[in-house]
């Protein structure tokens, strides 16, 4: 998911917002009432920009229309989060009769468990981490309720996951994302947090039922800063994410903290964790303890005035690649080449949105293509 950059008066309406001021419509040239909302819908900030100015003393003199908008999109959410609550209950509740428990990761847990109305925290779809022994009778439980796999082909090296999507006839699609390794990638971060470990740590989450459960907040902040940086590079900030990360780092107690430090160190993720706290402390004023605020401070300095991450996705896909090359062994190594240059053609089909196998020769020699320079470039 892309995200363009927000508007610098976009910016700063939202952090004197979460500043708790009274944030004046600004009359900077070339910023618009489209422009704006534009800025919130793709920063997944609508819903919870219209909840706050609802917190104010009093009501900001911004254009009509702006808050209507506002106004209807956080309703909107509302609506098809209830929906989305019900969809999840009876997914869990038909894993959990196959003796499969289920934990809910990102956005579904979130939205539940930090936020302080349901619908505040919009997402596409639910995150679902089962075990890996337990992913065919996972599968099976979702084609009994009526989804089907959104692609019909198997790429272990590609991805640790797959997603199973349902159409609604009352307009709203559900999609599970049924994971079975918590990241696609990052193999040491994987091998740290497989379901077991994850699983002795997980608790309940509120309003989903007594089936629901979640990852300990330590895991989910760690988890939320890798998953931040993984896309960063790709497609830059997204604001809805840095706003989790300042959530969950006002969620920790004092022993979930210390969880959170020791797996951070021992998995040399500090900087990046870092990184993820200056951010959510510039856009939201995230109250750091002392050990967070020395991460903080380390990323910055070690950044010496350049961003520690920036938008370059070749970049990214490059340091992803030699990351994972580095944790396999030989035979592992030229597995995972060989499946990301030519990957099964169910994938390929899926991923370049074509149903004509005639071109696929065409499509893997694109791929191949592709993949050459941008691993070879400096």
């Amino acid at each position: 998911m892309s995200s363009d950059p927000v508007h610098l008066a976009t910016a700063e309406i939202l952090r004197s917002l979460w500043r708790g001021e009274i944030p004046s419509w600004s009359r900077e040239e070339g910023f618009t009432e489209e422009t704006f909302l534009h800025d919130l819908e793709t920063q997944g900030m609508s819903a919870l920009v219209w909840y706050r100015l609802n917190q104010l003393a009093d009501a900001p003199q911004w254009p009509e229309p702006v808050l209507l908008s506002l106004g209807n999109t956080a309703r909107r959410e509302v609506g098809v989060e209830m929906l989305w609550d019900s969809e999840t209950n009876r997914v869990l509740a038909a894993m959990t009769e196959e003796n499969i428990q289920p934990l809910l990761f990102k956005g579904a847990a979130f939205s539940h468990c930090l936020y302080p109305q349901a619908g505040l925290r919009p997402r596409c779809d639910a995150d679902l981490l089962v075990p890996q022994s337990d992913r065919e009778a996972a599968e099976s439980v979702m084609q009994s309720l009526g989804y089907e796999p959104l692609y019909q082909a198997r790429a272990e090296y590609i991805s640790g996951q797959m997603t199973w999507v349902k159409p609604d006839g009352g307009g709203v699609g559900y999609s599970h994302d049924l994971h079975w390794r918590i990241r696609n990638n990052h193999r040491a971060f994987v091998r740290a947090f497989d379901y077991a470990c994850l699983s002795r740590r997980s608790c309940g989450v509120p309003g989903l039922g007594e089936h629901a459960r979640t990852l300990n907040p330590a895991d989910a902040l760690l988890l939320a800063c890798v998953h931040r940086a993984g896309h960063y590079s790709y497609n830059g900030e997204r604001l809805i994410w840095l706003h989790d990360i300042h959530l969950l780092v006002e969620a920790l107690g004092e022993s979930e903290l210390e969880l959170f430090c020791a797996a951070a160190r021992d998995l040399e993720l500090e900087q990046l964790c870092g990184d993820a706290f200056e951010g959510s402390c510039f856009w939201f004023g995230t109250r750091l303890p002392r050990e967070l605020q020395r991460m903080r401070e380390n990323a910055v300095s070690h950044s010496e005035g350049r961003p520690p991450m920036v938008v370059d996705r070749a970049a990214g896909i490059r340091s992803t690649v030699w990351r994972e090359l580095r944790g396999m062994t030989w035979n592992e190594g030229i597995k995972y080449l060989a499946q990301n240059a030519f990957p099964p053609p169910g994938y390929m089909k899926w991923r370049y949105g074509r149903d004509n196998g005639l071109i696929l020769p065409w499509l893997y020699l694109k791929r191949l293509f592709q993949g050459m320079t941008i691993l070879i470039r400096k």
